[in-house]
């Protein structure tokens, strides 16, 4: 798999990861990340997640240690504020304080290795 494709499939499995943290992903989340993402790649990564017939359970913190041994491999890349943009709007769109807490804590984190 191509580099970027990594990425952008890490996120996408961290989103879901995170919009599942309580055990369901709300109409709110779907509809947010939809308007988000539009027609850029990662909506392939993102809809392969979150596909109705998914019940995965994906660990957030190993698949968030994925996704930064992927991001110190793929460099510097402008797509990062992207990402990170739609996870704050994912942040926002949470009916849940524990997500709302968890995409803040892995904000805090991402904004200081990826956009500083």
């Amino acid at each position: 798999m191509p580099l970027k494709a990594e990425l952008y499939d890490s996120f996408a499995r961290l989103m879901y990861s995170i919009a599942m943290a309580d055990g369901v992903i709300d109409k709110e989340e779907k509809t947010v990340l939809k308007r988000a993402i539009g027609e850029h790649p990662l909506k392939v990564s993102v809809d392969k997640y979150f596909q109705a017939e998914n019940t995965e359970v994906y660990s957030l913190v190993e698949t968030y240690k994925e996704l930064i041994e992927i991001c110190k491999e793929n460099g510097p890349d402008p797509e990062y504020k992207f990402l990170v943009g739609v996870l704050e709007d994912l942040a926002e769109a949470s009916q849940e304080d524990d997500e709302d807490s968890l995409i803040s804590s892995f904000l805090t984190n991402l904004n200081d290795r990826l956009l500083n």
